[in-house]
């Protein structure tokens, strides 16, 4: 049986691929530059996946634009969007995978006690589409991208958009991510599983 997958889902083959990051204390990407900027394109897994938390609060965030290739060749226009620290109540993270079984869901859950949450540095998401209710502390709106100071080493293509701001705060939050990244991840209280059929975070 073919390990391709249609777009959207995981093949079995990939399934170590996408399992080990997600429980992984860090990760380091090719992508970023011995400067620290974010290329304007580079090459992620053709298949994305959702994020949704709860609540999170962070202090300095900026967000720039980007183009990532998925390995089938396709090109997304994506938002990378840089925390310098952050605290996620109620995290969960979910991908489809096809297998010879049929589909199942990779879900992972943490930081599930207020007490207890999630904590990153230096966090970035590459989002298309995100959904919640979210405040901004001391915020700049259509900053030159190369000139980000907010997150330490992160910036755009110098003359791109971009916007930031010393404080956010996100509830309800719902995300469509093609990749993600930190210098720490830290899940409190992991819980990793698999689901039989489609049993997304949202």
């Amino acid at each position: 049986m073919s390990n391709d997958a249609p777009k959207g889902r995981t093949s079995w083959k990939r399934f170590g691929l996408l399992a080990g990051p997600a429980v992984a204390a860090g990760v380091t990407m090719a992508a970023l530059t011995a400067q620290g900027a974010i290329a304007s394109s580079f090459a992620v897994s053709s298949d994305d996946f959702k994020v949704t938390a709860e609540s999170m609060e962070g202090e300095g965030f900026s967000q720039v634009g980007a183009i990532v290739e998925g390995s089938d060749g396709e090109q997304h226009v994506v938002a990378p969007s840089a925390i310098a620290s952050a605290e996620i109540v109620g995290l969960c993270q979910s991908a489809l995978i096809d297998t010879p079984l049929g589909t199942y869901t990779l879900v992972v859950e943490a930081g599930t006690d207020p007490e207890n949450p999630v904590e990153a540095e230096n966090l970035i998401l590459y989002i298309d589409e995100l959904q919640g209710n979210a405040e901004f502390g001391n915020i700049e709106v259509g900053v030159d991208a190369g000139e980000v100071d907010r997150t330490p080493g992160f910036s755009g293509t110098p003359g791109g958009f971009a916007q930031q701001s010393e404080t956010i705060t996100i509830t309800d939050a719902k995300q469509n991510a093609w990749f993600v990244e930190a210098g720490t991840f830290t899940l409190n209280g992991l819980h990793m599983s698999i689901h039989q059929g489609e049993n997304e975070c949202y």
